[in-house]
C-alpha cells in the first residue's frame, strides 16, 4: 500500500505548494494541507496563504477524522 505522504507528497513538496506562493489575491487564505505530517513552517514568500494542518471535525455529534 503506498503511504501518500511518504511516496507523493514529502519528496514533492516544495513543487506543489510552488504556485500557491503566487497566489496575493484574496489578501490571506488557508491551506489545509493534505497530512498532518506536513510541514506549516514553508516560507510562502509574497503570499498570504496560512498553511494548516487538517484536525479533526466534530459535526453533530458525529467525529469525523480529515487526512
Amino acid at each position: 500500500m503506498l503511504d501518500c505522504y511518504e511516496g507523493i507528497w514529502k519528496p514533492n513538496e516544495e513543487a506543489l505548494l510552488k504556485p500557491v506562493k503566487s497566489v496575493t489575491v484574496p489578501a490571506s487564505f488557508i491551506l489545509v494541507l493534505p497530512d498532518r505530517r506536513c510541514s506549516t513552517g514553508i516560507d510562502m514568500q509574497d503570499s498570504k496563504c496560512i498553511l494548516q494542518l487538517p484536525e479533526e471535525i466534530v459535526s453533530e455529534g458525529f467525529e469525523l477524522e480529515t487526512t
